[in-house]
C-alpha cells in the first residue's frame, strides 16, 4: 500500500468510513500481535487494549500534506 493508499484510508477512517478502519486494523495486525505477546506468550487483553488504543490514535491523527 502507497503512503498516498494510507493517507487516503486513513481520512475515510476518520470520517467514520468502518471498513477503512478494519484495513487500517488488518494492516497493523501483525504489529500489535507482535506487541501483544508477554514473555513469549501472546496476552489477549494486551492485544485488544492495543488494538483499542491505535483507533484512538487514527482518530486524533494529523495526516502530513505533504504525502
Amino acid at each position: 500500500m502507497t503512503n498516498r493508499e494510507i493517507k487516503k484510508v486513513v481520512e475515510m477512517a476518520q470520517e467514520g468510513d468502518q471498513k477503512s478502519l478494519e484495513v487500517l486494523l488488518k494492516l497493523f495486525c501483525p504489529l500489535i500481535v507482535k506487541h501483544s505477546c508477554i514473555e513469549a506468550e501472546f496476552n489477549e487483553d494486551c492485544f485488544q487494549e492495543l488494538s483499542i488504543r491505535l483507533i484512538n490514535c487514527i482518530g486524533k491523527f494529523q495526516v502530513p500534506k505533504f504525502l
